[in-house]
């Protein structure tokens, strides 16, 4: 009803479909991701200021090892602010890249100045994000006890926790075990079960005796460094809203007996 149609067929093919697959990112959404959760010492928080349901706790200033977790954010990004629009609110500032790292830089700018903080700790290193490895590593002049270069890592779960042999609980860090597999695994599926895009972020301070400031790490393999035997520091999830209309439109097809695929 009410559809200006240039062939009629269109409506006759639409009118006869039992499944509509549809795309979600920038479809059924309005592509901007924002941080929602976090899974950090063993605890699922919740980073929207509201704890219900199966969170156990808020993320808030106090949250130990948080700003690690920042610096992972913060630094491990190929994103930027604009640099023309720094005075807006942080919800209205254009940001350079992937919807997913502006989601993440957007977080961590409640907590630092993101584009000062990248300038005063640059990437000497990186290794950009593929759909093979599906994570993103760079190295960046973050100065710590054992030496200038930190080593970061974030992309997808799975792939990370694969890559790290400890975890860091509170101030301590503890080696990776089967329990801890159990404890990471309920929280990837507590935020994925949302509908929560989930990364992993996992860190390695090197040592300026192996790795000294001028190193030159080369990304050919064989590698000359490690690129294992990370600690873990948590997970982030992140939610892409649903565009105005969706769920009406949804529901419309469902009344219709049309089932709706997202893919």
């Amino acid at each position: 009803k009410n559809v200006l149609v240039k062939d009629l067929q269109g409506v006759e093919t639409l009118g006869a479909i039992t499944v509509l697959a549809t795309d979600k990112t920038g479809t059924l959404t309005q592509n901007k991701m924002s941080v929602v959760g976090s899974w950090l010492n063993g605890q699922i928080l919740s980073a929207t200021g509201t704890a219900e349901g199966t969170f156990e706790g808020l993320l808030t200033n106090s949250t130990p090892n948080l700003p690690a977790l920042i610096d992972c954010c913060s630094l491990c990004t190929k994103s930027k602010f604009d640099p023309m629009d720094a005075d807006k609110p942080i919800e209205e500032r254009t940001i350079f890249g992937d919807a997913t790292e502006a989601g993440l830089l957007r977080f961590a700018e409640n907590f630092l100045n993101v584009t000062e903080y990248l300038d005063r700790h640059h990437k000497t290193f990186e290794i950009p994000f593929s759909s093979a490895s599906k994570w993103h590593m760079t190295v960046n002049a973050l100065g710590h006890e054992k030496g200038d270069l930190t080593m970061f890592i974030k992309g997808a779960p799975e792939r990370v926790a694969g890559l790290c042999k400890w975890i860091q609980i509170n101030d301590e860090v503890k080696p990776w075990t089967d329990e801890t597999t159990e404890e990471f695994n309920r929280a990837y599926e507590c935020f994925a079960s949302r509908g929560q895009r989930v990364l992993a972020f996992g860190r390695k301070q090197l040592d300026k005796n192996e790795f000294p400031l001028e190193f030159e790490f080369k990304r050919e393999t064989p590698r000359n460094f490690p690129d294992d035997e990370f600690i873990f520091m948590g997970l982030i999830s992140l939610m892409d809203p649903p565009k105005k209309g969706v769920t009406k439109a949804v529901a419309a097809s469902r009344t219709s007996g049309i089932q709706v695929v997202m893919i």
